[in-house]
């Protein structure tokens, strides 16, 4: 990870004028109106399947396969950059590297694994994979969350690939049991404090103020924070711990079918987790980061490499416990963009 990344470039007045009528028209109509329009569309990831099928059995297939979660996605209505990462990054690898990008809320291993089976027997194939590895995401919090950890949505991806077109539009998804047997887990803590993922999750979705009125004030907000930068970081990762299973299970597969890739690790926020639980909560942070970029690199046959960013991005980098300010998604593109440069480079 270079220690002084290049600037990245200013993104263009088109891009620049397009984000400012964004601004302007975004609200709560506006959200409820998509939602609308997507409820009659097939499934986010039922389309996505179908694209990414289409775009390696048309043309020539593009050279990069690049998965992300919503670090690649997500921005800020008044962002002075209103560019998204996945955005950011295609702007800085130009004309020359062709991109096909899968992302969406929460994507981690498990469901990257499911979308790499549609791959084969294709006539093309991609010269780069890059695929999520975050750290919040290979917690057990997350991995057995029922929306966020793909469970029924990725057994689904793999029923329609072996099954073939026509896929059904309809994904399942996780049910009320599935919600009862996550909020009676054991919550991790960096104090030892013995709760359930459910009491954090009512912690963490309580706030802002129901339509009584009540005031949502700094301390709640506060309390939130640290709630869920705890629910994201305070497990300790084992070689035996489910993410981590999973993602060097996801890094044999793409090994498995000679496909070369890049294992990115999103920064944490440091400074906020040293100011809540000290240095010792920190370095446990760092240790996660450590097993989970040996364990991918390991099972990766000498095919994958993993760009680990976690001390990257300062407090000022951060806009809540998981998503970064446009700086810091400029920070990070350009992390991205030279590790996607070098490798593609090699070959």
């Amino acid at each position: 990870m270079s220690t002084a990344p290049t600037p990245l470039q200013r993104p263009t007045l088109k891009v620049r004028v397009v984000g400012r009528i964004k601004r302007l028209v975004a609200g709560p109509l506006y959200y409820r109106l998509r939602a609308k329009y997507e409820a009659r569309l097939p499934d986010v990831e039922v389309r996505q399947l179908r694209e990414l099928v289409k775009a390696y059995t048309d043309g020539p297939g593009p050279d990069v396969l690049f998965f992300g979660d919503s670090t690649m996605f997500w921005t800020r209505r008044n962002d002075p950059d209103p560019r998204n990462l996945t955005k950011m990054v295609r702007d800085e690898l130009g004309a020359g590297t062709s991109l096909h990008s899968i992302v969406g809320p929460g994507y981690n291993v498990r469901l990257v694994a499911a979308f790499i089976e549609a791959l084969d027997g294709l006539p093309k194939a991609p010269k780069l994979v890059v695929v999520p590895m975050s750290l919040m995401m290979a917690s057990d919090s997350w991995i057995r969350h029922p929306v966020m950890g793909s469970v029924h949505e990725s057994g689904a991806i793999r029923a329609m690939v072996a099954a073939g077109e026509p896929y059904p539009d309809r994904m399942p998804r996780s049910s009320e049991e599935d919600w009862n047997t996550f909020d009676r887990l054991p919550a991790a803590s960096f104090t030892g404090a013995k709760q359930t993922l459910g009491e954090i999750r009512m912690i963490t979705n309580s706030i802002p103020a129901t339509a009584a009125g009540l005031p949502t004030t700094r301390w709640q907000q506060l309390v939130r924070v640290r709630h869920l930068l705890s629910l994201s970081n305070a497990g300790r990762l084992e070689p035996t711990s489910e993410g981590v299973v999973l993602a060097g299970e996801l890094s044999s597969k793409l090994a498995e079918r000679g496909l070369r890739s890049i294992a990115y690790i999103p920064p944490v926020n440091l400074e906020v987790v040293r100011k809540f639980w000290g240095d010792p909560a920190v370095d446990q942070v760092i240790a996660n980061g450590d097993i989970m970029e040996r364990t991918y690199r390991d099972a990766s046959g000498g095919l994958g490499t993993v760009l680990n960013t976690i001390p990257l991005s300062p407090e000022s980098d951060f806009v809540d416990p998981a998503h970064l300010s446009s700086t810091g998604r400029s920070h990070l593109a350009v992390e991205i963009v030279e590790a996607l440069a070098a490798r593609l480079a090699s070959l």
